[in-house]
């Protein structure tokens, strides 16, 4: 237990940043992101809509002076003093109603403010308004009126208009719908992401192989990299068999290193019956258990395969035998079929199979009532080697009911799939069983330029086609010719 808490301790203290783990994570989620993003974006572009509001300027450059004093800095000082003068006034409610007085109306509709050109004696006046005929109609009323208005404000100057007002058409900040919608689209979109990688950094999964060392109290026994699934002439997507010539050297090669790695584990626990199990479905069990059963009869070594899932079974899928062919191991175990027909034979030299292809809802009490266990005694002798292919571990008691009549397991655990503490609390269980568990493998992990475990197979992937080439020329030389191309 001591020994366990320390892992625990381990895994809480360590986070895994994965960067090809997070990218497949945001990978899945791309329809998400995208709804997400142009949710945002249409939120945006309503709020921007709501608060909008047209306004269009008309502007008029005077130039001050002096009556008493023609000095440049003078006339200069004198503009700043209009401008403020000016602005600050027009913020006053007085002169507001005065200059609307002047104007015969009850309100200007909008507001006059006056800026300086710098290190001049120009002053630039702006009439603001909601409309553009209302920001005409404001200015007009100030330069018909101004002297009368603020004559007694501005004191001893002048204002000479140097360029008239014209009427603005276009508001002075236009509204861009397809630029905010964008914006909102870009920033909804990236704000999904962070928070998608912040959950993919939290998720307590295993992610590389020193996840494995680190977070789950387990031997590593192996990896089988992400192997994609050949699309056949039907458009039919084939299971994955190291027996196929579509599948790479890298997976083979992969799987059979692990099955050479659990027979020899097996051999020295004196081992025959092999359950291979999982956290969770969908993590690839039951091709890496027909894979090892492969790899095993390609020894020399005579297997006996057992689809022990009866809640869903796969094999007859994996082996593409057809259903009409299959006598169920569920209903011989219920008694209605003769054991005799149960075994399914295989092309694979050395190669039986038994096969479910119906879910049963009674497994449990299937496989408890002592049947199931007769019939492994009896293949034990008939064998060199049984696997089991069970149900996953945490959704059903299946696989620890199993796990008593076999004398070793695996536990195939899925690249940042399940939980580490729930991977843990399996090995737990399998470890208080007979079969007590051999060790991980590390299964479907992706090759990425970006934080992906890096393959040892990867610069001996043609070594096949080289291996072939090469025994094609070393017979051809043997008959005095030349080896046939290619």
């Amino acid at each position: 237990m001591a020994r366990r808490s320390g892992f625990e301790q381990n895994r809480r203290k360590n986070v895994t940043i994965d960067w090809y783990t997070i990218g497949q994570d945001i990978k899945r989620e791309w329809l998400t992101v995208v709804m997400i993003a142009v949710a945002v974006g249409l939120i945006v572009f309503g709020v921007s809509l709501i608060r909008y509001e047209k306004t269009f300027k008309e502007e008029a450059v005077f130039v001050v002076t002096a009556s008493s004093n023609q000095n440049v800095y003078y006339n200069q000082s004198s503009a700043s003093n209009v401008a403020s003068t000016l602005t600050t006034l027009m913020g006053q409610r007085a002169t507001r109603e005065e200059l609307a007085k002047a104007m015969e109306t009850d309100s200007i509709p909008g507001n006059i403010t006056a800026t300086v050109v710098e290190e001049t004696n120009l002053v630039t006046v702006t009439a603001s308004a909601s409309s553009a005929w209302d920001a005409h109609y404001l200015m007009k009323g100030f330069l018909d009126h101004y002297q009368e208005v603020f004559s007694s404000s501005l004191g001893n100057v002048h204002l000479n208009i140097l360029i008239s007002p014209e009427v603005q058409k276009k508001p002075d900040v236009p509204f861009s719908p397809a630029r905010i919608t964008a914006i909102g689209i870009i920033a909804g979109g990236i704000l999904w992401i962070i928070f998608l990688i912040f959950l993919s950094i939290s998720r307590d999964t295993i992610c590389n192989e020193r996840d494995i060392t680190e977070k789950l109290d387990a031997r590593h026994i192996g990896t089988i990299y992400h192997e994609k699934k050949h699309v056949s002439r039907r458009a039919k997507k084939t299971a994955i068999l190291i027996t196929k010539p579509t599948v790479s050297f890298r997976y083979s090669e992969s799987v059979r290193r692990i099955t050479s790695r659990i027979r020899s584990r097996m051999r020295h626990r004196d081992a025959k019956v092999l359950m291979v199990t999982s956290v969770l479905e969908n993590e690839g069990k039951s091709s890496v258990a027909a894979n090892i059963a492969l790899a095993l009869a390609e020894g020399g070594n005579r297997v006996i395969m057992i689809d022990c899932d009866f809640r869903k079974p796969a094999l007859y899928k994996i082996f593409e035998v057809d259903k009409d062919e299959v006598t169920n191991l569920g209903d011989v175990l219920r008694g209605n079929y003769d054991v005799s027909k149960l075994i399914h034979m295989m092309d694979q030299p050395k190669m039986q199979l038994i096969f479910n292809t119906k879910a049963y809802r009674d497994s449990s009490e299937i496989i408890v009532q002592g049947t199931l266990e007769k019939i492994l005694q009896y293949l034990r002798q008939k064998a060199d080697y049984i696997v089991l292919d069970t149900s996953p571990m945490a959704l059903v008691a299946d696989a620890e009911e199993i796990a008593q009549y076999a004398d070793a397991s695996v536990l195939v655990v899925r690249q940042n799939f399940a939980l580490a503490g729930d991977i843990n609390d399996c090995i737990d269980s399998l470890n208080r069983q007979k079969g007590k568990l051999i060790g991980i493998i590390f299964n479907d992990v992706g090759v990425g330029r970006f934080g992906a475990e890096k393959s040892s197979y990867g610069r001996y992937d043609k070594y096949g086609s080289y291996a072939e080439q090469s025994k094609k020329a070393a017979e051809a030389a043997q008959m005095g010719g030349e080896p046939d191309a290619e």
